[in-house]
């Protein structure tokens, strides 16, 4: 059996070497210089920057897919104290019983009150949420404002999405359960490292790489150098929006279930290489009373030869215009309060004014994560996919190597099933 995956990000290569060592032959096509996607790494000055914050939940479904592969992602986590700013101050976070006992942001009572939220969170069926939103969730946990805010934060955190009246529940609390129960770990050498070795692995699995693909058919693709690839089976490991581009290129129809999904989740993000920490900084802080958050990755995960490495970040709302002199002024004015005196420090600064987090936020009014597509495209049998918006498993990276891990097991499966034919 032949194989085309189009696309070189997280998940057409762990597709790509899974299918590879199942006796598959395979090429990846992929637009870019490199393969990665927005799981590059850029080295800039001896510090090794992700393109925002990365974080790899610990017991996930892109944690198991990478182990099956035999890829480490080794990295380390934060164990520290976590501030908080509502109204303008910053406060220790509540982040764990100890913490929230010390904390002086809340009095006795709100202190139980939270607590009580989060059993609830911890064990409402989550089966219930697919269809309610992230608001009127949180609203049913408490009507207390403080607590509101800080229950919509945490959401806001581990999701990356700002859209509380669009966003689907279900995933949502399912992603905030994993990060608290086992944590999250940021990745020695950046996110990049786990591509280099994803790629190593796939040459040596003997799969073959070429450039980006312009239209796509039974039995072929067409890449930009209009170079004809023919194959058993073509996989779209693509973004959304680049999958829709492509097939209205190849003239192929839409299927409903790819236009009902939500708009893209979006982040504006400083990525900053401090030369040593300033006197008083924190290590992470987290915005109640704005969409912010700031973190540093090192030492946590080793990222480059010198320094500091701290991602900032604003999870901006769906579907709004993005104002970058406005966003940078505010991001770095939040990693201002957190670390005074960054500024001295900083030996590399750098402003992505738009980034996509993941191609399409969860909405409840389709049914959360049970509502995207599956891996199958109906009518086309020669033609499936992956990513972060294919299938009900996990968000973010999590969705991207579930999906590459499920749609893996399926060809194998088939291919199996034709040759004992």
């Amino acid at each position: 059996m032949r194989m085309l995956v189009v696309g070189g990000g997280l998940a057409g290569l762990g597709l790509a070497l899974k299918l590879a060592r199942g006796g598959i032959q395979v090429r990846v096509m992929e637009a870019a210089k490199a393969p990665g996607g927005r799981a590059r790494t850029q080295e800039r000055r001896g510090y090794l920057l992700n393109q925002g914050a990365h974080a790899l939940y610990n017991g996930g479904p892109a944690d198991g897919f990478l182990r099956e592969l035999g890829i480490a992602a080794a990295g380390g986590s934060y164990r520290g104290p976590r501030m908080l700013r509502t109204q303008g101050e910053l406060h220790l976070m509540p982040a764990g019983a100890g913490a929230l006992w010390r904390t002086r942001w809340l009095g006795a009572s709100d202190k139980a009150a939270l607590m009580s939220c989060m059993v609830r969170l911890m064990t409402d069926d989550l089966e219930a949420l697919h269809g309610t939103t992230v608001g009127d969730y949180a609203r049913s946990l408490t009507d207390r404002p403080e607590l509101l805010r800080f229950l919509l934060a945490s959401l806001r955190l581990t999701t990356y999405g700002n859209a509380p009246e669009l966003q689907s529940a279900g995933s949502a609390v399912r992603q905030l359960r994993l990060g608290l129960r086992k944590d999250v770990r940021y990745v020695h050498g950046g996110w990049g490292a786990i591509v280099s070795e994803l790629r190593s692995s796939c040459e040596d699995a003997g799969v073959t790489f070429g450039g980006g693909v312009v239209s796509v058919e039974e039995g072929a693709a067409l890449d930009r150098d209009g170079v004809r690839h023919e194959a058993d089976h073509v996989s779209l490991a693509l973004p959304r929006d680049a999958a829709v581009s492509l097939m209205l290129r190849s003239g192929l129809p839409i299927p409903e279930s790819w236009v009902r999904g939500g708009p893209p989740v979006v982040a504006s993000c400083l990525d900053v290489g401090l030369r040593e920490l300033p006197s008083g900084a924190h290590a992470f802080g987290l915005g109640l009373d704005s969409p912010l958050y700031v973190s540093r990755h090192t030492p946590s995960a080793q990222l480059g030869e010198r320094g500091h490495v701290v991602h900032c970040m604003k999870y901006q709302p769906c579907g709004e215009d993005i104002d970058a002199g406005a966003t940078r002024q505010e991001l770095e004015s939040f990693l201002q309060q957190v670390m005074p005196g960054w500024r001295a420090t900083a030996e590399v600064v750098r402003f992505l004014p738009r980034m996509t987090v993941a191609s399409a936020l969860d909405l409840a009014s389709t049914g959360g994560c049970m509502g995207r597509p599956s891996s199958a495209v109906p009518g086309l049998g020669w033609l499936s996919m992956c990513g972060d918006w294919v299938g009900s498993r996990g968000l973010l990276a999590d969705a991207s190597l579930g999906s590459a891990q499920d749609l893996g097991r399926r060809l194998l499966a088939g291919a199996r099933t034709r040759a004992a034919a």
